[in-house]
């Protein structure tokens, strides 16, 4: 099984499409764009993907800026490889880099142009697993707002807590990968919320939380 995504919201200096591989035994290889510039960028982000569980193989080429990644799907994913690589300095194709890392190249040989245009991107990122949250929800834009969701992979029990300060009220809502809505309630910004999904099966789930007017957040839960 060979599937092509398409990211149409990044500047035309990502030309990749995501492309997934379904190998043997749950191994699976993506190719996506990563920013860099040189050997020590190499280093720095194929060790970031290497500390990770159930890699098998990463490499990313200062050339073609293009990392190929080759995990365990039965213990990784692509979210967690790509913000981890963000997490050390360098922009990928769905997430921007830590700011702070990305400050701390800044004068030297692995100081990148910022050429990803993510305005949209959050909306459809994922369009991995043939997703996009905007045609999910009916709002078309993004506001995004430091959200945390603990834990990302549990028995149902999760727990939620937006920083938006809002008079507008916030709804949580779990959708399936296939797009069926099947969990929903309000949600208070500033407080701990309880997002109970025991009753579903186990598996993946995509977690949106937004207000009348914009997308706040989104995440994956897992379910086991």
């Amino acid at each position: 099984m060979k599937a092509k995504i398409y990211t149409s919201t990044l500047l035309p200096l990502l030309l990749f499409s995501l492309t997934l591989i379904a190998q043997n035994k749950g191994s699976m290889e993506i190719t996506f764009p990563v920013l860099g510039n040189c050997t020590v960028c190499q280093d720095r982000i194929e060790s970031a993907v290497n500390r990770l569980i159930g890699i098998q193989s990463v490499s990313w080429d200062p050339a073609t800026k293009v990392a190929v990644v080759k995990y365990l799907d039965t213990v990784m994913d692509a979210f967690q490889i790509m913000q981890a690589i963000a997490f050390v300095g360098h922009d990928t194709e769905w997430y921007p880099a830590n700011d702070s890392a990305y400050n701390s190249l800044i004068g030297t040989c692995c100081e990148y142009e910022r050429t990803n245009d993510y305005t949209n991107v959050q909306i459809g990122y994922l369009s991995l697993m043939g997703i996009w949250v905007s045609p999910l929800t009916g709002i078309n834009s993004f506001t995004k707002v430091q959200t945390n969701v603990f834990p990302t992979a549990g028995h149902g029990i999760f727990h939620l807590r937006s920083g938006l300060a809002s008079d507008l009220p916030l709804e949580a809502k779990v959708f399936s990968f296939n797009g069926q809505l099947l969990y929903s309630q309000k949600v208070q910004s500033g407080t701990d919320q309880i997002i109970n999904i025991e009753n579903l099966t186990n598996g993946q789930y995509l977690l949106v939380v937004s207000n009348k007017e914009a997308i706040v957040s989104e995440s994956k839960l897992i379910k086991f």
